[in-house]
């Protein structure tokens, strides 16, 4: 063997020693001890403790061994003596720990001292001892010394040496058995069980993952999981407030009134039951009773909380709520109807489709919606037995949901609203009757056009170069290097904003719902209120084989309003579905879309203003900087800044076309007359009409001479120059 390979092992086995002799190993580094070198058990490893021997102020001793477990590196801790306990393992990790990180603090030495009553060493108030694989250290805690706030501490066997502590370690060790005994009532999990029975007539069950059911007469209904997870988890948290009594006989249970319960509640797992008796109340304030585990021979006084569970009305355990399930479990919905079916099923993106349907995108959004409905629908009123089935009559429509994993689908059938306006819903396979509210039934129609995408894309807004509007408001505009102007039936500049919602309406048309196939005489397509063509051109290039260069035109037909004040409508030359789009969607379309700042006056120094209210003016001239009236007086500063915000305000919105419109009084009159430069100036009229019919507008309809457009501005300006 070479001698480089000779080193490679050498130096591997070195590792190897080395880890097997300081990782896996019961001896500490040096390293280690140098870092506990003030603690007092500077040796001490917890994780190497086998057991703990503990004699408290009580005079009680106590015996605990740690056991492994059947789960793979598991372990307890388990009492011994005195009798047979599982014990609290936080209490005992306490301890531990209390151990483990016991400063020395004062060192006392000396021969003889050790043994002075003072110290209180010779009769102790707490013995201790820990074994680490097979070597016991044992310990003892005395008196307090003078300052109250030290204890004294002495090693088995040590005569000269001990040292003073601090006296929160006493009260860490100081424990006895009920300090150290677990309180859990029940050491099974009670979250696999199959089955749960009272004594009061409760019964519930479940097969496998299935869903709990609860018995009612001859027959099983769905169970509120809820309320059995609640008492399942109440029970398995079951903890004594004390314990009274261990190694009771069966036949001595009676004394403690739990031989004949008044109240037994049993938890079946698929390998064992737990059976929970509850007798005579416990405690001074009687908010305790005094309860057993059957076979378990222990008698503890617990909170009566899970007692109290089980009186509440045996109607609390029944579901409520039509299906319960998870969004992320449905992987199927299936609707069927007197005129049809619909299926919507995840593909393997999780999105839903429409088997049926494969050029039609399913709304995502009204899917969700549909889920949570019948997720959250909860039934006022429950009926049970066989005539209430009997008198439903046929469905409208059948809800298949089919689930995730082994589960098996839900299926409601939901039934049309009676005379009250009820609606009742059934469950597969149960002879029970739900009273749910009537939406549920408008939410599962069996109609594509429910779940069809709301969103019709026919390009991209920001390609539409022309905008033209017929009906209500006829106009037409164009957008010329980025920027949007009117061209019909005035040649104004036009609002931005508004022009892009309305190129956005036509291009991604946000439907609220769909309503019909095709057409009919009470949509009023035929005459529509108004349509809107948009032209447009795109750069881009062609995309899934459809060629989107060139110029193309969109024409959306708006026709009659529908109940809840939207308007029904359609896209021209496409797909002759009919939908409704919001009220707010076409209030532009009610108004002149020209921009909202051409009633500010011309450009210029203002050199004269005149304000006329009804048979009254005043004529002011600006003279040396000051505004000064022609006859009379005027609060110049005030007259600076409104002239300065009249410029500046922009209008609430354009009005109409019609210069007639809202000016059947005026209400103020203003003539701007300006200079500028060598130029002899002009002058700008404006006059301010009636107040606008929207009240939340809270503005004037104004006009301005030589712009044959009317606006609605802000009321508080023209308020302040009438003052004037």
């Amino acid at each position: 063997m070479k001698n480089r390979t000779v080193v490679v092992v050498v130096c591997i086995a070195l590792v190897l020693f080395a880890f097997i002799y300081f990782i896996d190993s019961d001896i500490m580094t040096s390293g280690e001890l140098e870092s506990r070198t003030d603690r007092v058990f500077y040796k001490f490893k917890r994780e190497l403790v086998d057991s703990l021997t503990m004699t408290g102020s009580g005079g009680q001793k106590i015996v605990i061994e740690r056991v492994p477990t059947s789960d793979a590196g598991g372990e307890e801790w388990i009492i011994t003596e005195p009798g047979k306990h599982l014990a609290d393992g936080a209490q005992v990790r306490t301890v531990l720990s209390a151990i483990d990180f016991l400063l020395k603090g004062r060192i006392v030495k000396g021969a003889g001292e050790i043994g002075k009553p003072k110290y209180g060493l010779e009769d102790p108030v707490v013995s201790c001892g820990f074994t680490m694989r097979g070597t016991t250290t044992t310990f003892r805690i005395g008196a307090k010394d003078s300052s109250g706030e030290k204890v004294y501490l002495a090693f088995g066997g040590e005569t000269d040496t001990f040292y003073a502590v601090e006296v929160d370690f006493l009260e860490s060790i100081d424990k006895d058995l009920a300090d150290l005994r677990d309180k859990h009532l029940v050491s099974d999990t009670l979250s696999n069980a199959v089955g749960l029975s009272a004594s009061r007539d409760i019964e519930l069950k479940r097969e496998g993952d299935g869903p709990w059911v609860v018995k009612r007469g001859g027959t099983w209904l769905l169970a509120a999981e809820d309320q059995v997870h609640e008492i399942l988890r109440e029970a398995g948290n079951l903890r004594a407030v004390s314990f009274v009594a261990d190694g009771v006989e069966p036949d001595k249970l009676g004394s403690y009134g739990l031989a004949k319960s008044g109240q037994e509640i049993s938890v079946k797992l698929p390998a064992s039951e737990v059976s929970i008796l509850f007798g005579n109340k416990c405690g001074e304030e009687g908010l305790e009773v005094l309860a057993t585990v059957r076979g378990s021979r222990t008698v503890a006084c617990v909170s009566r909380d899970l007692l109290d569970m089980l009186e509440r009305p045996r109607s609390r355990y029944y579901e409520m709520r039509p299906a319960v399930f998870e969004d992320d479990d449905v992987k199927k919905i299936t609707l069927v109807g007197t005129s049809g079916s619909l299926v919507i099923e995840k593909d393997k993106d999780d999105i839903w489709i429409s088997p049926d349907e494969a050029d039609v995108d399913v709304e995502q959004d009204a899917v969700g919606d549909l889920l949570k409905k019948l997720r959250e629908t909860r039934a006022t009123e429950l009926v049970v037995g066989e005539e209430a089935v009997e008198t439903l009559g046929d469905p409208a429509v059948r809800v298949v949901l089919d689930l995730q994993g082994d589960r098996g689908p839900a299926e409601l059938e939901i039934f049309p609203a009676d005379e009250q306006g009820r609606q009742k819903v059934r469950r597969k396979g149960e002879t029970a009757v739900l009273t749910v509210t009537k939406d549920l039934l408008a939410a599962a129609v069996p109609d594509m056009l429910a779940f069809r995408r709301r969103t019709i894309a026919n390009g991209d807004a920001n390609d539409v170069i022309g905008l033209e509007i017929l009906g209500a408001v006829p106009q037409k505009l164009e957008k010329k290097d980025g920027t949007w102007g009117m061209v019909e039936p005035i040649v104004v500049n036009a609002d931005g904003t508004t022009a892009r919602n309305l190129a956005q309406l036509v291009a991604s048309v946000p439907v609220m719902r769909f309503v019909a196939d095709k057409a009919s005489k009470m949509h009023g397509l035929d005459e529509p209120w108004t349509t809107v063509k948009v032209r447009m051109v795109s750069e881009q290039e062609n995309t899934d084989n459809v060629d989107r260069t060139g110029e193309t035109e969109v024409v959306l037909d708006i026709g009659a309003p529908a109940e809840d004040g939207s308007r029904y409508a359609r896209l021209a030359g496409k797909d002759s579905v009919v939908f409704t789009i919001s009220e707010q969607s076409l209030f532009a379309l009610e108004h002149p879309v020209a921009a909202r700042d051409l009633l500010s006056p011309d450009p210029g120094v203002v050199v004269g203003v005149k304000l006329t209210r009804g048979g009254n003016s005043l004529d002011v001239e600006l003279r040396n900087g000051e505004w000064k009236a022609v006859d009379g007086a005027v609060d110049s500063v005030t007259l600076k800044r409104l002239l300065v915000d009249l410029a500046a305000t922009k209008a609430v919105r354009a009005h109409s076309f019609d210069m007639t419109d809202g000016f059947s009084t005026v209400a103020l009159t203003v003539e701007i007359r300006t200079e500028s430069g060598a130029d002899s100036g002009g002058t700008t009229v404006l006059v301010f009409g009636e107040k606008s019919p929207d009240e939340k507008e809270d503005g004037y309809i104004a006009r301005k001479d030589g712009l044959d457009v009317s606006f609605v501005l802000p009321a508080r300006i023209v308020d302040e120059l009438a003052a004037l």
